[in-house]
């Protein structure tokens, strides 16, 4: 169930980078929206998750490649300890792995630092409401990752499990492809997913994605 907010509410907004540059352009992007207020800026994830502890924001906004504790591992600890703070990730990098890793860490959205300001507004409004944020084309290259390897279906499950978080937790969406994997476990037992069947599977999911969003509009 999506949380709900007033127009007048404010969202608070904990950034945390180590290079200043970034800091500046996130600073100077969201300081003029009259909902959003900054509450801190760290360097590092382990300050990160001392700042979230001690001023509960809604939002972090969250680099990866960092000294002392990476965004990654922050991540996690944050999704653990305080679920009323959502992260979104903010990277420079754009390979399959790091957006895998962040998704299953537990952020609710990754970003690639040369986004426009507007659309990081955006992004940060939604992800408020509980929607869940991806760069343009980031959501087929996940499930392409996963459609394309070789993957036991313990890790088959998980990962249609973030899928499934990842368009709103829609339930028939979560119970069909559980239902799935399910019926090829039974017939390929402890054998690792044939590609064959995980490219179907993948086409599956991917329409049923098309469905939700198209009933949503």
């Amino acid at each position: 169930m999506l949380e709900t907010t007033t127009v007048n509410s404010m969202i608070n907004i904990l950034v945390v980078d180590d290079q200043k540059t970034s800091q500046q352009f996130l600073k100077n992007s969201l300081e003029s929206e009259p909902d959003f207020n900054i509450i801190g800026i760290a360097n590092n994830g382990e300050e990160a998750i001392e700042k979230v502890a001690k001023f509960q924001p809604n939002i972090v906004i969250m680099d990866i490649n960092m000294p002392v504790m990476n965004g990654l591992a922050a991540t996690k600890v944050i999704a653990e300890r305080y679920t009323s703070t959502k992260v979104l990730i903010f990277s420079l990098y754009d390979d399959d792995e790091s957006l895998s890793n962040a998704i299953e860490a537990g952020a609710k959205g990754y970003l690639f630092k040369n986004t426009p300001s507007e659309e990081i507004i955006m992004a940060i409004r939604s992800a408020h409401l509980g929607y869940f944020q991806l760069g343009p084309g980031l959501l087929e290259r996940y499930l392409y990752r996963f459609s394309t390897n070789s993957l036991t279906n313990k890790e088959i499950n998980k990962k249609l499990a973030n899928v499934s978080t990842i368009v709103d937790k829609n339930q028939d969406i979560s119970f069909l492809t559980s239902k799935i994997v399910k019926d090829i476990s039974n017939v390929e037992r402890n054998v690792l997913l044939n590609r064959t069947l995980i490219y179907i599977m993948f086409i599956f999911t991917t329409l049923l994605l098309f469905l939700v969003m198209f009933n949503k509009a």
